[in-house]
């Protein structure tokens, strides 16, 4: 499958799927897990709203980060001055920050420093299930 098939996929499987290197990664989240990303997304969203910064989109939005990569940041501040970057189904390019909730088992778990590294996404953070 090519990035622009998966891009345009209508997932109907559920769970989130992602794809890197040319390979679709799925996996299904805890409750732990959802509860920590409304919570957060919460706070986050309210923060944005009352300084009309931008726009804070939950997942399963999907963000085309390179040729190759294609991931789904749980919780995703996209600022006004990237906002021409969103399309129906995904952002076109890294957003910052962007925010990863660590659940143990997820297959692609990465540090704090590869996410960055992977995603040139600035202040991306890693909390623990």
């Amino acid at each position: 499958m090519s990035v622009e098939e998966f891009l345009a996929l209508n997932d109907d499987e559920g769970g989130f799927a992602e794809y890197v290197n040319g390979e679709v990664i799925r996996w299904n989240p805890t409750r732990q897990h959802q509860n920590l990303a409304l919570f957060l997304a919460r706070l986050l969203s309210d923060f944005v709203e009352e300084k009309d910064a931008g726009e804070v989109i939950i997942a399963a939005y999907k963000v085309h980060i390179k040729t190759d990569t294609v991931r789904e940041s749980d919780i995703l501040f996209v600022a006004n001055e990237i906002r021409d970057r969103l399309t129906k189904q995904h952002l076109d390019g890294a957003a910052y920050p962007c925010g990863w909730i660590h659940q143990p088992g997820k297959p692609h778990t990465r540090s704090p420093r590869q996410i960055e590294r992977i995603c040139g996404c600035r202040g991306t953070g890693i909390l623990v299930d």
